[in-house]
């Protein structure tokens, strides 16, 4: 009975790593870090370009942070508030314009992050409206797209980019109205993506974000983490295997 016993549990065990391995990941959720700019923000009282601009950030990051590249819009000025080698410090407290406001996680709701909820009105914690400070996020998170691929839009008042594994994938910057944003979009491979998602809102009518991924689940486990779960069990039932033999005997 006792070896009926432990031979169950060993087998369920077993049929538990399988069931990690193809079973669907969680709801994806990346995490925001939320800052919110003061009122007089240098890069908040320029000009609005009206439409999405692409070509304000270098296709890469640098410290983690996006870099300017100079380009100056039309009809805007050019973004003042920046760092070492013109790092872009809209995610940083420094200097007392860029307070911190919150840290949490925010899921994706039908596939949009935050659902509806970030498309207008996205102000920052306690504010009516962006008179008296604007919001500024960036996003984190690792997420999996499976063999069928996925798809990707970006569009926002007012910057917003997204890079993944460091590099820049969807640009939509610029001072326009969500509604006048031109939608950026790409398709994703199989595969694991670490996600930076930036958004500054920098003029003072309205503020949104629409971002969606159709196709991008949690990061599954790692074949060989359920590799080694599952010989853990393994193994752990071949000590207790032996151990129960070693009494029996020296019952007899």
């Amino acid at each position: 009975m006792k070896k009926r016993s432990l031979m169950l549990a060993v087998g369920l065990g077993m049929a538990l790593t399988l069931t990690l391995a193809t079973s669907p990941a969680l709801a994806l959720s990346l995490t925001g870090n939320y800052f919110t700019l003061s009122a007089t923000h240098p890069d908040t009282l320029g000009g609005v370009d009206g439409a999405t601009v692409t070509g304000l950030v270098s296709p890469a990051l640098v410290g983690g942070l996006p870099v300017y590249t100079g380009l100056v819009p039309a009809n805007s000025g050019a973004i003042t508030d920046l760092g070492v080698g013109n790092t872009i410090r809209w995610w940083t407290a420094h200097g007392g314009i860029v307070t911190a406001d919150t840290v949490r996680s925010d899921a994706f709701v039908g596939g949009v992050l935050g659902g509806a909820a970030f498309a207008s009105s996205f102000f920052p914690t306690g504010h009516a409206n962006d008179a008296t400070g604007y919001r500024s996020v960036h996003w984190t998170g690792t997420f999996n797209v499976g063999a069928a691929g996925a798809t990707l839009h970006l569009s926002a008042d007012d910057d917003a980019w997204l890079f993944l594994n460091g590099s820049r994938v969807l640009d939509n910057g610029g001072v326009k109205a969500i509604g006048l944003a031109t939608t950026s979009s790409t398709t994703l491979v199989a595969g694991n993506y670490n996600v930076d998602l930036f958004f500054a809102d920098r003029h003072q009518v309205q503020s949104g974000i629409v971002f969606d991924c159709e196709g991008c689940l949690d990061p599954v486990p790692e074949p060989a983490t359920l590799l080694l779960f599952g010989t853990t069990l393994a193994g752990l039932g071949a000590v207790v295997r032996r151990r129960m033999k070693r009494q029996s005997t020296s019952e007899l």
